[in-house]
């Protein structure tokens, strides 16, 4: 299908000129242009090869992202990498934050040490897609909550992030000032809220979103928005918590090599 505008009247010209060409039926001025067209072009690809071939091997430096993988942040701190941690091309460790031995920090995460600390223990894996960040409310340290006999008391909400050893964060999770226990396992887009605590080979399920102040205790399993209580992990889902720490830990090793 021939198309309309300009491009119309270059396809018609070709057909018309293939057709005249087929037939014998260009003049000679045509010959002429048609034939020197073509010593043009082709003198072009030679000279290019040859170009080539003195220039040797055809190469160059590229920057393909001004992206800092690793950014201090003046009067607040400097990250510190322990030996072995792996940090995506494209993640960003930004401000006071210590990653442990042989932590893995991947693809398009973003761990913010900017208004408290975050420290993350040896061999965790923090997926691709989560944020890590300290108080979400800069200087708001405490709030006002009512205790069991409607009493006003103040809680001290932590602005600090603390990630045990052999954790495991899983893809587009946001974690806020809170606690997570060694061995503990947060799953897909879940939401821990600040204040709240993890405990150690605990399961906060895929979309859960645990509440400030909340304590999920070890070997459970909590779900749902807000998290609550769904049962007890079964003796093969704590083996598994280790399994995914030490099967990301490899996986971390083959991604530092092939980006460095």
């Amino acid at each position: 299908m021939l198309r309309s505008g300009g491009a119309l009247s270059r396809q018609v010209r070709s057909a018309i000129y293939v057709r005249s060409f087929a037939t014998n039926e260009l003049s000679p001025l045509e010959w002429v242009q048609h034939y020197l067209g073509k010593a043009l072009r082709e003198s072009g690809q030679a000279l290019d090869r040859l170009g080539l071939r003195y220039q040797g091997d055809e190469y160059f430096f590229d920057h393909w992202s001004r992206h800092r993988q690793v950014m201090p942040l003046t009067g607040i701190g400097v990250p510190d990498l322990g030996q072995g941690a792996f940090v995506a091309p494209s993640a960003a460790v930004i401000g006071d934050v210590d990653l442990g031995p042989k932590a893995s920090v991947w693809y398009n995460t973003v761990i913010r040490g900017d208004v408290g600390s975050v420290k993350v223990g040896e061999e965790t894996n923090i997926q691709d897609g989560v944020v890590i960040q300290a108080s979400t409310f800069p200087g708001f340290l405490e709030a006002e909550h009512k205790d069991e006999d409607d009493h006003e008391v103040d809680v001290v909400v932590p602005k600090d992030v603390t990630i045990g050893r052999r954790v495991t964060i899983g893809h587009g999770a946001m974690i806020y000032a809170s606690t997570i226990g060694d061995h503990a396992l947060v799953g897909i887009n879940a939401v821990v809220g600040e204040g709240a605590t993890v405990e150690s080979k605990a399961m906060v399920a895929a979309n859960a979103v645990v509440a400030p102040q909340t304590v999920v205790p070890a070997r459970q399993l909590w779900a749902g928005n807000p998290a609550a209580y769904v049962r007890d992990l079964t003796e093969e889902e704590v083996a598994y918590l280790d399994t995914s720490a030490t099967n990301y830990m490899k996986l971390a090793s083959e991604h530092s090599a092939a980006c460095s």
